[in-house]
């Protein structure tokens, strides 16, 4: 012990811990595809992936034709744009992991040849290769160079074979030469069951470990996989979005924007682009760059994004389901008017989630900093400065209006006995009022001589 440490004792205890928070601004992607060649790969227990740029995804094994891609490239042509995109994946049916097992070992001078969905591999020599092991890695070579795309295989033991993608059949190995040249194989065939519906593949990816996402879309329009996709994403409390070409969004009824209106779903919003199909992927790249709830979502310019052309009577019936257009006014790209289905406008739903999310990490961090929060006037009006904290922080992100949020606490004294009980403070209690945001004006005027 230092000498002053023997004349002053000074102990300091640390209260900085602050609780995380959910994160507004990570976009997933979701598709239904065949995985294999993908790396990292997509498997049953490992349904999202992560990327950084359109790039990565192509270097990760998406083919730049893919929707997937595609939607990723939009995202990051952006300016600005988020910085990463969660790609989910949907199990198609057909897909399988197989074992193949060779009843013994490949000896000096064996040539074996195998076939794999009744094509015949080129022969492998154990003389060339020079050990069983090779030989085994030889072979799996040659069905990833054969079957590119469809299967993946690679030595998982001795005298095994994983294959993993579309089901295996009319499997054979024939062997020649050497000493014992009796070798056969056995495919052990175990099916990978398909992801039945939207809500099954989503529930998963929501199960990943990188599972940190809050703006999805799916590639589909299927209209049963749309109201699958709108209704996970209300009861998950995510923001989603939908890119639709069915023309009955403009002239007709029925559509997947009527389903969302009639439905009142307010997390996710539809826009009608008739030809391009990642219109909600740019639009996401671009708005979660922004603080939640402080930008409207309407009269925004997309980068490499083409404007849809409508006649005054399609824009009428659109905008009247609450369905959005990205149209070009007076030379200006425009979307209009950022709404989600019920009517309610997306930085309403994206910014009321973030002060949700701010309010309670402000409160929980206070919980977690002190020995206890006495139920008292004083640990009450603790909490109600956490909340007010939280508020103000509504008020500077624009999503609040300043100076008529009210709060209301009851004192220690108003609290009964079973409340006290259950450690519970009950009934507080504030009202902010929406700081809105001006999307059309009305201007009159006189001119005279």
């Amino acid at each position: 012990m230092a000498e002053i440490d023997e004349i002053i004792e000074v102990n300091i205890s640390r209260q900085t811990s602050v609780a995380s928070m959910a994160s507004f601004s990570e976009h997933l992607i979701a598709d239904c595809f065949n995985p294999v060649g993908i790396k990292p790969k997509f498997d049953k227990t490992h349904r999202v992936r992560i990327f950084g740029s359109a790039a990565e995804v192509a270097e990760a094994g998406f083919d730049t034709d893919s929707w997937v891609y595609k939607a990723a490239e939009r995202q990051f042509s952006q300016s600005p744009h988020i910085k990463q995109i969660y790609v989910g994946w949907k199990a198609p049916s057909g897909l399988a992991d197989t074992k193949l097992t060779f009843s013994s070992d490949f000896i000096a001078g064996n040539e074996a040849v195998l076939t794999l969905n009744s094509i015949t591999l080129d022969s492998v020599a154990y003389n060339t290769e020079g050990s069983n092991a090779a030989v085994l890695e030889k072979l799996a070579e040659l069905i990833n160079a054969e079957f590119a795309g469809q299967l993946e295989a690679s030595v998982s033991g001795e005298n095994e074979i994983s294959i993993f993608g579309t089901a295996v059949s009319g499997v054979n190995v024939a062997v020649t030469g050497g000493d014992t040249h009796n070798q056969t194989v056995t495919a052990s065939v175990k099916a990978i069951a398909a992801d039945t519906d939207w809500t099954t593949a989503l529930n998963a990816m929501l199960n990943d470990q990188n599972n940190g996402f809050y703006a999805c879309e799916i590639h589909s329009e299927v209209l049963t996989d749309l109201q699958d996709f709108a209704q996970w994403v209300q009861a998950n409390e995510k923001l989603g979005g939908i890119v639709s070409s069915d023309s009955t969004i403009v002239d007709g009824e029925g559509d997947i924007a009527d389903w969302l209106k009639t439905n009142n779903i307010d997390r996710v919003f539809c826009f009608y682009s008739p030809n391009d199909p990642y219109f909600v992927s740019g639009l996401f790249g671009k708005m979660l760059t922004k603080h939640p709830g402080s930008a409207t979502w309407a009269h925004k310019a997309l980068e490499s994004t083409p404007t849809v052309e409508l006649s005054a009577g399609e824009r009428s019936v659109a905008l009247s389901k609450n369905a959005n257009i990205y149209t070009s006014v007076s030379d200006l790209p425009l979307t209009r008017w950022g709404k989600t289905g019920s009517g309610e406008y997306i930085d309403v739903i994206h910014g009321c989630d973030w002060l949700k999310a701010k309010i309670q990490q402000l409160v929980l961090t206070t919980l977690a900093n002190q020995d206890k929060v006495a139920f008292d006037d004083t640990g009450i009006e603790s909490i109600k400065s956490q909340l007010k904290a939280g508020l103000e922080q509504g008020v500077t992100y624009s999503i609040l209006k300043a100076g008529e949020y009210t709060i209301e606490c009851p004192t220690a004294a108003e609290v009964d006995a079973a409340a006290k009980a259950e450690r519970k403070l009950p009934d507080v209690k504030f009202n902010a009022p929406l700081s809105g945001a001006i999307h059309k004006t009305a201007i009159n005027g006189v001119v005279t001589l």
